[in-house]
């Protein structure tokens, strides 16, 4: 996962990791970010298109054994929010496929970056990591990436608000329309004894507790 890019507060951020060091960091720093941000804002959501993002996360999770319980809640939670899921299940848009890029006609949000540049810097990008040869990049390939991630997000932003004003407009014609129920994302007991249970076996694993050594 090379690039953890997300748009809040009006700015976008974009956390780089061109090796396995940098993705555990980018995590750990994403996933904090927003656990504190949470507990200043309790309605906090994060909106993404698809279930790309998610799995991402339980993937980077699963790999490096880190923050697991803060992951958990916050999917227990119903903080991440996926608005292709909601699209799907609210209307009918006139478009063949309703990918982020072809709903963006009834949004009105217009990409600066070229579709065309942006898959062959996708692509080299990838290759390069593949075959360790992040150097031999072509000047200019990172920040192609970065413009078109970034505006990846700021479209997502623009779609979750055309939402909200269609939500809107049918509240106002008397129609209800209710949100889901936050919740607090606490895991059940026999989960949370469970998860105490992997911790201690693991920080004895860790620590090389000569009691449950070989």
């Amino acid at each position: 996962e090379y690039l953890l890019g997300y748009w809040g507060d009006g700015k976008y951020t974009a956390q780089w990791s061109l090796d396995r060091a940098h993705e555990r960091a980018s995590f750990e720093a994403f996933i904090d970010m927003v656990v504190q941000r949470r507990v200043r804002y309790p309605d906090l959501h994060v909106y993404h298109f698809s279930q790309y993002e998610p799995a991402a996360l339980m993937r980077l999770m699963g790999r490096y054994a880190t923050r697991e319980d803060e992951l958990d809640r916050l999917l227990r939670a119903g903080v991440f929010v996926d608005l292709y899921g909601i699209l799907k299940q609210a209307m009918r848009a006139g478009v063949e496929r309703y990918s982020l890029k072809d709903l963006e006609v009834f949004f009105g949000f217009e990409r600066t970056t070229d579709l065309r540049d942006a898959r062959k810097s996708l692509t080299a990008l990838e290759c390069a990591l593949e075959l360790e040869q992040i150097d031999s990049l072509p000047p200019g390939v990172l920040q192609i990436v970065e413009c078109y991630n970034r505006e990846d997000c700021i479209s997502a932003q623009k779609l979750r608000d055309w939402l909200e004003e269609i939500r809107r407009e049918l509240i106002d014609k008397g129609e209800s329309i209710a949100r889901q129920a936050l919740e607090p994302g606490d895991p059940s007991d026999a989960v949370d004894a469970r998860r105490k249970r992997v911790v201690a076996l693991t920080n004895r694993l860790l620590t090389g507790d000569p009691e449950h050594s070989q």
